[in-house]
């Protein structure tokens, strides 16, 4: 099997989060039908020019990472009155008001009152190509762009910046998992896929965990391990 995943099996999915900037792993019920999405993020580590008794750089400075995001897709309802259409969770976020009426309809408004304070809605984005994945949370759609065009369908753009960045992929366990344990071996050689601050869901588990350090081929998790 080719390790080159192509474009006809990505899926992404969009979530909104309890707290802003904590990611939730979204589930099949949040994937959004797209034309194309980009997640990004970048972190700089620049060298450090303090005066030293050294000719070597001795230290490095980790910056914020920088993370943007879009993806477009049609403008088309879902078709069912009072159900929203798949990318209604970046509707809402973008206008920042969802209103629904069960059977009937579902409308999105800008805040009534235009000096109110709204909590802006975050969301967690995933996007899965084949065997990799890339993630982010704390999204926020800061621009949405309509194209209506008499030649063509409506489309609708989304983008904007988010808080956390992070990739993901796929892996066998060297062992069964242990409930209660704190660490999981994963195949020989393979630690290097993975660093500080990965998300990772062990078989069919719901629980999203954490990695909180990496020691060659061993990840240690947070929190601790449920049963398999």
């Amino acid at each position: 099997m080719s390790d080159i995943p192509v474009g006809r099996v990505e899926l992404f999915h969009a979530k909104a989060e309890s707290a802003n900037g904590t990611f939730v792993m979204p589930s099949a019920t949040d994937a959004v039908r797209i034309k194309k999405a980009m997640l990004s993020f970048d972190q700089g580590r620049k060298d450090r020019d303090d005066k030293l008794a050294s000719r070597s750089l001795t230290e490095r400075i980790t910056q914020m990472k920088k993370c943007t995001w879009m993806c477009s897709t049609y403008l088309i309802p879902s078709g069912s009155a009072g159900t929203a259409p798949d990318c209604g969770k970046m509707l809402k976020a973008g206008f920042g008001q969802e209103t629904t009426v069960s059977s009937t309809s579902v409308t999105y408004a800008l805040p009534a009152v235009a000096n109110d304070v709204e909590q802006p809605v975050a969301l967690s984005l995933y996007q899965q190509l084949g065997h990799l994945g890339r993630g982010l949370a704390g999204a926020y759609v800061d621009k949405m762009k309509i194209t209506l065009d008499k030649k063509n369908e409506a489309e609708i753009e989304f983008s904007g910046p988010a808080t956390d960045g992070f990739h993901m992929g796929t892996d066998s366990v060297l062992n069964n998992v242990s409930t209660g344990g704190a660490s999981i071996a994963v195949q020989s050689g393979m630690g290097d896929k993975y660093s500080v601050g990965a998300r990772i869901k062990i078989g069919s588990q719901s629980t999203v965990y954490t990695v909180t350090a990496v020691s060659s081929d061993t990840l240690t998790l947070s929190p601790v391990l449920a049963s398999a």
